[in-house]
């Protein structure tokens, strides 16, 4: 971007987590693998307004998503399965850049990134009801048009995120910024035929995930380092330098940061490492989990508003209230990064990343889940209803006790008790209780979630991930 566009604002008060980063470890935005040195004592990074403010579109995405769950069908799933995931890389893309930019984020860059999300958001209405619906001429036109649009939107959001970074830098912890395969089948989708879209995404994402999972942190720079060494060893036998290359070396030989240009030749080319910030990474995740929550009561209200005025209805909405409220005990007071047992020094961050996008996609489907059980408070539970609430319920335990064995050495008896009172109790509940009504069902819930609160200790600071964690 131009040098004048304008930076993000300073800080809200009091919106980062509390701590500061602890001594000796890397400062937000710093080079490793070959970095310059850095300076003791780095400032605490907090989220800006800006990065509030982009975190509007994140509200409306998780409401445009519960929504297409409230008539699951095999087809809802895929879509809310592939949306909301897309919907998550996008969003963290332009977090990881937030994270690494620190005070020179560019709220213009911000807002672009808002923009091509919110149009995502805005098919996810026409995805759910024309993808894959029939054959007819209407349902084939309505789904070129919201898949089409939503492609592109994603194709652009992943593209403008990915150029937020100076040329010559490389995010070890978040691969997919430098890899431009996994967004190849969702290009391809724009003119394949409607029955692919599904499983050209679902291809896209898994490519995504397996770039996460199978490029290590340690050997990405020397990686990209060896590859410019051997164009350059070719260059100089005579063969010519690569157009790519020659473009790579102006920006990260002769030029500073963005908008300032140095003497050709100061500075070797080379590539760099650029680092997360623990600290700023666990209060934007944990943000976004609160962003999750705040669907669960907006789910209840409207429920509640269109039922008939009962105290079961009453004594049904006062226990989702109180489910939701423990749910965000559990993730965002007790856990890390908004994920239940979390400790963000036990693995690496992209790591926590992948718990991050399980965790919320759970909670999504509890507070559909919550949001319907409120709505028949006086009936026996429905099938659908009674598996959205306990089916996500048992899959946010199984995050957590998974979450506790990688990270906290020496937890499996807590691990335990959460796979047997968190994950196979409501599973139980959602096969075997299929009598009593709704407004009981909520308060066994809670107490279900409660106790797990109640047994529940902070597990420490959130310090710096190991640098060697892969």
């Amino acid at each position: 971007m131009a040098g004048g566009e304008p930076q993000a604002a300073s800080p809200p008060p009091g919106s980062a987590s509390p701590g500061s980063a602890p001594p000796g470890s890397a400062p937000p935005g710093s080079a490793e693998d070959g970095g310059a040195p850095q300076a003791a004592g780095p400032a605490e990074h907090r989220a800006s307004w800006a990065e509030l403010f982009f975190d509007l579109v994140a509200v409306a995405g998780v409401a445009a998503f519960a929504h297409v769950l409230h008539a699951p069908s095999p087809h809802a799933w895929a879509v809310f399965v592939l949306g909301f995931g897309a919907l998550w890389m996008c969003w963290t893309s332009f977090m990881v850049y937030g994270n690494t930019a620190g005070t020179t984020t560019r709220t213009v860059r911000l807002v672009i990134g808002m923009t091509m999300i919110a149009a995502m958001v805005a098919s996810v209405d026409g995805l759910a009801e024309n993808l894959g619906a029939g054959s007819g001429e209407t349902h084939a036109d309505a789904h070129n048009i919201h898949a089409t649009v939503f492609a592109i939107a994603y194709l652009g959001a992943r593209f403008f995120a990915a150029q937020s970074w100076n040329r010559g830098e490389v995010v070890t912890d978040w691969p997919v910024a430098q890899q431009a395969v996994g967004a190849l089948p969702w290009l391809a989708s724009i003119w394949a035929p409607p029955s692919w879209t599904l499983w050209l995404w679902g291809a896209g994402l898994t490519i995504d995930v397996l770039i996460l999972v199978l490029v290590q942190r340690s050997d990405m720079v020397e990686r990209f380092n060896e590859r410019i060494r051997e164009h350059e060893r070719r260059a100089q036998a005579g063969r010519g330098r690569p157009a790519r290359l020659r473009r790579l070396g102006q920006d990260t030989a002769h030029r500073g940061p963005r908008g300032g240009r140095q003497r050709r030749g100061e500075r070797p080319l080379t590539v760099v490492g650029r680092a997360l910030d623990p600290e700023h990474l666990d209060e934007r995740m944990s943000l976004f989990v609160i962003i999750v929550l705040g669907e669960s009561i907006l789910q209840v209200i409207e429920a509640a508003a269109q039922a008939e005025w009962t105290a079961a209805l009453l004594l049904a909405g006062a226990a989702a209230i109180t489910v939701a409220a423990c749910l965000f005990g559990l993730s965002v007071v007790l856990g890390g990064a908004g994920v239940p047992l979390l400790r963000l020094s036990g693995l690496a961050l992209r790591a926590a990343l992948g718990f991050h996008s399980l965790t919320t996609a759970c909670l999504v489907i509890i507070a559909v889940g919550l949001g319907g059980a409120v709505e028949s408070a006086a009936e026996a539970p429905g099938g659908t209803v009674r598996w959205l609430l306990w089916g996500g319920l048992a899959g946010y335990f199984l995050i957590g006790a998974l979450a506790s064995l990688i990270t906290l050495p020496g937890s499996w008896p807590r691990a335990l008790m959460w796979l047997l009172t968190g994950t196979l109790l409501p599973v139980l509940c959602a096969i075997f209780v299929t009598r009593l009504p709704w407004a009981a069902m909520l308060w066994l819930t809670v107490l279900i979630v409660g106790f797990h609160l109640a047994g529940g200790a902070r597990p420490g600071p959130q310090p710096t991930a190991p640098e060697n964690a892969g």
